[in-house]
């Protein structure tokens, strides 16, 4: 039990009082609190705010000197040039000369490749020719014979003359195809 003179009402109040007081002073000390928060953050704000004005303007000179330099036309004749060859590549009916000569590579097993040249002397045409050194006839002829089967309707030309000897055969092929 309390022992106090003052009378139950007087205490209520008093108590009232001291809460408010203890809920003033508290939001008293929250505002000074994020004050001090708020203005120890402005010096970072100001250095901020400053580095981005040089960045926007270290980045406007040089767009200026790269404009200058003419690198953005070139930039922008490579992008052109690009999408030129992209449209060009998908209009094409013959294969490209990488996958040709790849798919070539592919079947060639035994015989030694010296050159491959590839040509499209028209739009929907295809003429290779293949150079190398066989090790014998028997691997000549499959080779010849591979190369038929991988480009059906086209025509593979083996020369006579390279199948004189029986090792060591350097030979001269063409492919011709038509694609439609």
């Amino acid at each position: 039990m309390q022992h106090t003179l003052l009378p139950i009402k007087e205490r209520t109040n008093l108590r009232r009082e001291y809460r408010t007081r203890v809920v003033i002073i508290f939001c008293f000390l929250l505002s000074l609190a994020g004050l001090i928060g708020a203005a120890t953050l402005f010096p970072s704000f100001i250095f901020a705010l400053n580095e981005e004005q040089s960045q926007i303007e270290l980045l406007e000179s040089l767009k200026k000197n790269k404009d200058e330099s003419g690198v953005t036309t070139l930039e922008l004749d490579f992008q052109r040039d690009n999408a030129l060859i992209n449209a060009l590549s998908v209009t094409s009916k013959v294969p490209r000369s990488s996958v040709t000569i790849q798919s070539i590579v592919g079947v060639r097993k035994e015989v030694k490749l010296k050159s491959v040249v590839v040509d499209t002397p028209t739009e929907d045409s295809l003429s290779i020719v293949i150079q190398g050194v066989a090790p014998n006839r028997d691997t000549l002829l499959a080779f010849k014979i591979r190369l038929e089967e991988l480009v059906p309707g086209g025509s593979v030309e083996l020369p006579v003359s390279d199948l004189a000897k029986s090792k060591d055969l350097q030979f001269s092929m063409r492919i011709t195809q038509t694609f439609k």
